[in-house]
């Protein structure tokens, strides 16, 4: 999942953390902390299923259990 952080106008590639939070679910999660390709503009986080779910079956409990994506960066 690509989360572009443009808006904030970083005037470098920032530390980010990330966080999920849902009604159900999300604590069957993992990747959730690992950030790939950071950039000014955005990152890429690549989340998994302990349960070896598949890409439809997380992709419907993200809506069911409205699963949110939390981040901030911080850029010196």
């Amino acid at each position: 999942m690509y989360i572009d952080t443009s808006s904030c106008r970083f005037p470098n590639t920032p530390m980010y953390f990330t966080s999920i939070s849902s009604d159900a679910g999300h604590y069957l999660l993992v990747g959730v902390n690992a950030i790939y390709e950071p950039t000014k503009n955005g990152f890429i986080i690549r989340v998994h299923s302990t349960s070896n779910e598949s890409a439809d079956t997380l992709m419907a409990w993200s809506a069911q259990y409205k699963w949110n994506v939390y981040w901030f960066g911080f850029s010196t």
